[in-house]
């Protein structure tokens, strides 16, 4: 990590934005690209109590079936090599194989009826499974453990307050942990106390044919942590003295409620992991709920803050939600050159140009005022979530003429110049630097803005 992005560089205010109230400071630190693969190790330690016989909901498969489910995505997602330690508990724990990640999940044995009418002992699972986790893998990079239980049977022998404490030893040795709950009946309050500012907390209970569900879940959890080990960021938000942070929340990939630190004389500083992702539309979204001194309750600023370090968009937008009573309108902008070599910058360069054609394309084929309205209104949203921010100010000029009059045709016809210049001045770049020039799958970039756009 080089001085600049050790030291974080400071929150830039766009043109004519107002700071946000109860925001002091706003940081984003960027760990340089590493040299080399670096080596993720994963423990999981799946609860196999008499309880996850019971169906995960009514009309559902079996608790147990949608763990074993679980258990074949993640070994899916790990990648090849990958240390990874299986653990079975009820009321022992007990290691079911340790190495290098098989091509083939082991079998883990199901219930039985020697564990009835015992406690779920999650605490050794989480010792074992972390002690284990170090033994194998010594030097890895990134440590994970995986928690996958239904919580019954757990409170009265292990208070959330003691597995808390496990965790966060744990995380005194670099091991972080989540906790992925089972079944509808499943304790997310309890699974989020234990777990803490370790890691998240996740929740199934689908249906057999559900399966797309279980495997955005799961990959929510196991992804952060295999591309952590590809390069990652942390945006830092420090929250004014007497301000109180009412809640703070995950809401993109999946939903997860996050702990609050205790505030310092400093104020309230939250630090909001930035997982290496690929495109805009994988950056986690975060929201903040403030609230300021000696005002009632409800009354508070709701801050939105969605951000990943990425090759291309190179930063993070931190924006406030429209709320009745004190929420201010602002816009800031954190920035941090994430992959400051020519072959990244050549691929923003590509990224643009590619975005601008195909907007230039669609443009062509959209007839009313409307559509072409709301057309170049996505595109310019989009394109200032990328950080695309000459595009975005061109976006914004056409619906501004739109508004004041400007056929269609003519927005379209400019939208086409527009284009023509930009990809002129990419085919420029690669000339110059032939050897860092490469394609790009456009097939990709239409599909992500697909998913933006429409397919209109």
């Amino acid at each position: 990590m080089n001085d600049r992005d050790r030291l974080g560089v400071e929150g830039r205010m766009d043109r004519g934005v107002t700071k946000p109230g109860g925001v002091l400071r706003l940081t984003i630190s960027v760990a340089d690209p590493p040299r080399g693969r670096r080596e993720v190790a994963v423990a999981v330690a799946v609860d196999a109590s008499l309880s996850m016989l019971h169906p995960a909901a009514p009309d559902a498969v079996s608790k147990w079936e949608l763990a074993q489910r679980v258990l074949e995505r993640v070994h899916g997602l790990l990648p090849d090599g990958c240390p990874l330690v299986l653990v079975r508990f009820a009321r022992e724990a007990r290691v079911i194989s340790a190495g290098r990640r098989p091509d083939r999940l082991p079998a883990v044995d199901g219930p039985t009826n020697s564990d009835a009418d015992s406690y779920t002992n999650i605490g050794d699972a989480l010792a074992v499974a972390g002690r284990e986790l170090l033994a194998q893998a010594p030097d890895a990079d990134v440590y994970r453990v995986l928690l996958i239980t239904d919580g019954e049977a757990n409170i009265g022998r292990w208070q959330p307050e003691q597995l808390a404490h496990i965790v966060a030893g744990l995380g005194d040795q670099g091991i972080g942990t989540d906790a992925l709950g089972i079944g509808v009946d499943a304790r997310d309050e309890v699974l989020a106390e234990m777990v803490g500012v370790c890691g998240q907390t996740q929740h199934v209970w689908a249906a057999a044919e559900d399966v797309d569900r279980i495997d955005a879940i799961v990959s929510s959890l196991i992804e952060p942590v295999v591309g952590a080990a590809a390069g990652r960021g942390e945006l830092r938000v420090l929250i004014r003295p007497g301000w109180t942070v009412e809640a703070l929340r995950r809401i993109k990939p999946q939903r997860h409620l996050m702990k609050v630190p205790p505030p310092t004389s400093r104020g309230t500083e939250l630090r909001l992991p930035l997982p290496a992702v690929s495109t805009g539309e994988d950056r986690p979204v975060f929201l903040l709920r403030l609230r300021a001194p000696d005002t009632p309750l409800g009354a508070h600023t709701i801050l939105q803050a969605r951000g990943g370090v990425v090759a291309g968009g190179r930063r993070l937008a931190v924006d406030s939600r429209a709320d009745p009573h004190a929420a201010q309108r602002f816009r800031a902008t954190v920035e941090a050159d994430v992959f400051p070599d020519a072959e990244s910058s050549l691929e923003h360069e590509e990224s643009i140009a590619e975005f601008d054609e195909e907007i230039a394309k669609r443009a062509s084929f959209a007839h009313s005022r409307e559509s072409v309205t709301e057309l170049f209104r996505n595109a310019a949203l989009w394109a200032a979530d990328r950080g695309f921010d000459d595009l975005a100010d061109h976006y914004n000029a056409t619906l501004r003429a739109l508004g004041q009059g400007v056929a269609p045709a003519d927005a379209v016809s400019g939208a086409r110049v527009r284009a023509t210049r930009t990809r002129t001045r990419t085919r420029d770049l690669v000339e110059a630097d032939p050897v860092s020039g490469r394609q790009h799958g456009g097939a990709a970039s239409r599909r992500r803005l697909d998913d933006v756009l429409g397919n209109s």
